[in-house]
Parts: structure tokens; sequence; C-alpha cells
């Protein structure tokens, strides 16, 4: 196996295994789910209130609402994407990378904390 063989094996190893341990709150594919509220934080926070089917693959306990941290890489993209799904209608999908508790809601249970966000058509 030459060396550039080695390196595309290598990466595209580490692809499937990052897609293996993905964990989607909702399908990747449509329907999604419908931003029905949010609430903006005052740390930069960004609280969607959601409704349709979710995954919860993470065993979140509050599936009805998920969080945007408002330091996380990609934020403000993520926040003008959920806005214009919610302005226009249209559904979202959503990735998580665990549960948290979030202090502003009494901090006694664990929300998906969002970090991809996608609307659907």
């Amino acid at each position: 196996m030459t060396t550039i063989s080695k390196a595309v094996f290598g990466i595209a190893l580490l692809v499937f295994a990052n897609i293996a341990l993905a964990k989607y709150f909702t399908s990747l594919s449509p329907p999604g789910v419908k931003i029905t509220q949010y609430f903006t934080h005052s740390g930069g926070g960004v609280t969607l209130y959601i409704s349709g089917s979710v995954q919860n693959l993470d065993g979140c306990m509050v599936t009805n609402r998920v969080h945007l941290k408002g330091n996380l890489a990609g934020h403000q993209s993520m926040v003008s994407a959920a806005l214009a799904a919610f302005s226009s209608g249209k559904y979202i999908g959503l990735h998580a990378s665990g549960c948290e508790t979030i202090p502003f809601w009494g901090g006694t249970q664990t929300v998906a904390i969002i970090n991809n966000l996608w609307v659907f058509e």
C-alpha cells in the first residue's frame, strides 16, 4: 500500500468513525422538527422550543427544547439559520453534543446541546 493510499484510507476511517459516533437529535433526513418559540439568554445562548419527532440518542431528560450555547464555534450561523427557519415556518434538523442542565431553567433537567443545525426546504 502506498503512502497516499494509506493516507486516504486513514482519512476515510476517521470520517466513518465520526459518522458512527454522531448523535443526531433528529434524523438527517426530513421532516425534522419545527421551532415553536425561542428564548435568548443574557449570556448569548439560545433555547429553541421544538415540536416533532426526535431520536434523543444522548438520553436528555427534556426533548421539547434544545440549547445553542453562546460560546460554541458557529453559534451565530446556527442562530441565524434557526431564526430564519422559525420566521419562514421551515423545519430543522439537529445534531447534539450531549446533554447539560441550563441554570436558567431551574438546573434540574438536562437538555440537548446542539452543535449542528440545518434547515429543510
